[in-house]
């Protein structure tokens, strides 16, 4: 059993804001997890396991545990100041991404999160611009874009992304062998457009800007 460093002698991972999930991936294929790690959060004490998620990952499962509140799982009063803590129980050492859920920061993070079908060879990946920020003088099509941040805390700027075919991917520093290297996002574009859904109008994130990059680049029937 190997307990992550998050930085050189810390082996753990403060939420600055508290959250209602943390999310772990590493970079293993989808449906064959054969390294297999585990994922625990403790009050800021580092003395009460507060929620825990560790499912056997031996070969036919995905890359994934996820800490979250009833009722999809067992995190008790979440708080500011819980510690996240990763153990690796079997396999080798991947790359690994951790995320909260919503507007929590992290005491130890990196630029870029994008992972999963984002994050493929052979997909293009949206990020989300606001809508009025071309009056600045940006532009949400070019390197000028201001990309902002998507639930689940997904930073969307641009930058050095770890993947392989079908492995969900994390941002390093220094990269293992696992993996090649990928820049994503592939575009931007804009969000905070209107909707006719309830309680969605106008509607934002990377969830509003994809649909709406879908939309002015499908085909328009000329009849």
């Amino acid at each position: 059993m190997t307990v992550h460093e998050f930085s050189p002698g810390v082996n753990s991972n403060q939420l600055i804001d508290g959250t209602q999930v943390v999310d772990l991936f590493w970079a293993d294929p989808l449906g064959g997890a054969t390294d297999d790690y585990d994922l625990f959060v403790l009050d800021s004490a580092g003395t009460t396991i507060k929620g825990f998620s560790t499912s056997p990952q031996n070969g036919t499962q995905d890359p994934f545990e996820e800490v979250a509140t009833p009722p999809f799982g067992n995190y008790m009063t979440p708080a500011p100041g819980d510690i996240i803590v990763i153990v690796r129980t079997g396999g080798r050492s991947v790359a690994l991404h951790v995320e909260s859920f919503g507007e929590s920061t992290l005491q130890f993070s990196t630029n870029g999160a994008t992972h999963g079908h984002n994050g493929g060879a052979n997909t293009q990946s949206i990020a989300a611009s606001y809508w009025n920020s071309g009056h600045g003088g940006l532009h949400f099509f070019n390197a000028n874009a201001v990309t902002e941040r998507s639930a689940p805390t997904v930073r969307v700027e641009p930058s050095l992304m770890l993947t392989a075919p079908r492995l969900l991917q994390a941002t390093l520093s220094s990269p293992p062998t696992v993996g090649i290297l990928l820049q994503k996002p592939d575009f931007t574009g804009a969000d905070g457009v209107t909707t006719r859904t309830p309680g969605f109008n106008p509607f934002f994130g990377t969830s509003a800007a994809a649909p709406h990059v879908a939309g002015v680049a499908a085909p328009r029937s000329l009849g």
